[in-house]
């Protein structure tokens, strides 16, 4: 009778133990997936943004040439 209940407690707290594994190995999964995420996003947030940066250099290159066209046709 002891033997039988000492088991189950030996039982329980295994279980117990797995859960607690469970648990721990789910937050760093999550954890984890959400680093990979937020580097990701800066990542391709800073990709776009060297992106717009040189279409904005491209528009003013272009308008400057355009103005120094029209001034040498003004002449």
């Amino acid at each position: 009778m002891i033997v039988e209940k000492l088991q189950d407690a030996v039982v329980e707290i295994n279980g117990l133990w797995d859960w607690v594994i469970g648990m721990i190995a789910g937050w760093g999964l999550t954890f984890t997936l959400v680093v990979v995420a937020i580097v990701w996003a800066h990542l391709r947030l800073n990709q776009l943004t060297r992106k717009i940066k040189n279409l904005e250099n491209q528009i003013v290159a272009e308008d400057r040439d355009l103005s120094i066209r029209l001034r040498k046709l003004e002449k």
